[in-house]
């Protein structure tokens, strides 16, 4: 994925401060128990996945979440330094979760992910084909394969099909940016011949 950090170059200003991002996580996670008070909250499609899918808002539909915001201002400062953001959260799936196949419909935003917790034992080869879901934790996009490391970006078209699972040892959280693509429609794939050619 070294190609998207030179097309994206705030992939790698996440990458090198993930810890920071990280600890505002760790803090909300704290704040839950003590406070007895669910700050994440079940994603709304409940008919797409099986398990438990919780996120944090930080953004959505290009607007602030600003009480959340509030309490994550390390996060939120990386996010007003984006160009083009749209939603963003913290992204939860517990252990034994299974997202079902499914396509998002905006073709105007990518999709990036950084991975702040993951299982420890989903050790593959990005793009690694495999059969196997099973004591697992990853994503399929079309047919690629994608799996979380912690400090980790990758960036996908949300409008392919793709499916995500946890099958691993502990909840897998990243934090989930939706961005503008540089021309509605423009295949991840093509962005960046599009930049050398503007």
């Amino acid at each position: 994925m070294e190609n998207q950090r030179e097309i994206f170059p705030f992939l790698r200003e996440l990458e090198d401060n993930y810890r920071a991002v990280r600890e505002e996580v760790i803090t909300i996670l704290y704040n839950e128990t003590v406070n007895q008070k669910a700050y994440f909250k079940p994603w709304p499609q409940k008919n797409i996945f099986t398990g438990e899918w919780d996120v944090f808002c930080l953004y959505a539909f290009g607007d602030q979440w600003a009480g959340n915001c509030k309490k994550c201002p390390v996060t939120t400062s990386f996010l007003q330094s984006i160009p083009g953001v749209v939603n963003a959260a913290f992204s939860s799936i517990a252990v034994g979760t299974h997202i079902d196949v499914h396509t998002g419909h905006d073709d105007s935003t990518y999709r990036c992910h950084l991975g702040l917790m993951a299982p420890e034992q989903n050790k593959l080869p990005t793009d690694t084909v495999f059969q196997d879901k099973s004591n697992r934790c990853g994503m399929r996009v079309e047919e690629k394969f994608f799996h979380w490391e912690e400090g980790k970006t990758f960036v996908f078209d949300d409008t392919q099909a793709h499916e995500t699972w946890n099958y691993g040892d502990r909840t897998r959280i990243v934090l989930l940016i939706d961005f503008k693509r540089p021309e509605p429609g423009l295949p991840l794939e093509q962005v960046g011949t599009f930049y050398t050619t503007i």
